[in-house]
């Protein structure tokens, strides 16, 4: 129960940080885009 709820934990939080990550750099890369069309 521990090492399974450990692993679940340890991935949960690593696929929020990856999805956190890309949505930042997606939020990034749009503001730039719409800035340089505007």
């Amino acid at each position: 129960m521990t090492l399974l709820s450990s692993s679940s934990i340890v991935s949960i939080v690593s696929i929020m940080r990856t999805s956190s990550f890309r949505y930042v750099i997606y939020n990034r890369t749009h503001k730039g885009h719409s800035l340089r069309t505007t």
